[in-house]
């Protein structure tokens, strides 16, 4: 149900000339470099997204930014008393785990790409997360290339 709806929104988007950004939410993953080795350990709410990302780089009537998180923060309260209590639960971490995205940065981040309108970000995939082990130097730079852009 998912793709249809999302290509006939785009069907839609591209029929309506007032509309000349998009950003798209989909998940963490590269899945215009590596697809088939991403959807292999994909959850099931996540395999829509890579025909999706495909259809937008095809698309020329608007720019668009597609936003990419991993887990997030606050999925854990679900689990927390496994977590307290050293239990095991499940959740699609890969094969060394996941880093997690807060729901506000998120936000933050769908912001800064709206207000973006394709400027800097278009036909970009920003990741927010990773199954990468980052460097104390990652989140900075990060920080400053994409949630600090200069005017």
């Amino acid at each position: 149900d998912e793709l249809l709806t999302v290509f006939n929104t785009l069907d839609i988007i591209q029929r309506t000339p007032s509309i000349k950004h998009v950003v798209y939410l989909s998940a963490c993953g590269d899945f215009l470099g590596d697809p088939e080795h991403t959807i292999d350990w994909m959850a099931g709410h996540t395999k829509v997204k890579p025909p999706v990302e495909r259809a937008l780089q095809h698309i020329d009537s608007f720019t668009h930014t597609v936003i990419g998180p991993s887990l997030f923060f606050e999925n854990d309260f679900q689990v927390r008393d496994a977590i307290l209590h050293g239990r095991r639960w499940v959740q699609p971490f890969g094969a060394i785990g996941a880093s997690r995205v807060a729901v506000a940065d998120l936000a933050q981040a769908i912001e800064i790409a709206i207000l973006d309108r394709g400027m800097r970000w278009n036909k970009k995939k920003i990741m927010m997360g990773s199954l990468k082990t980052y460097t104390v130097s990652f989140p900075t730079m990060m920080r400053s290339e994409f949630f600090f852009l200069s005017d």
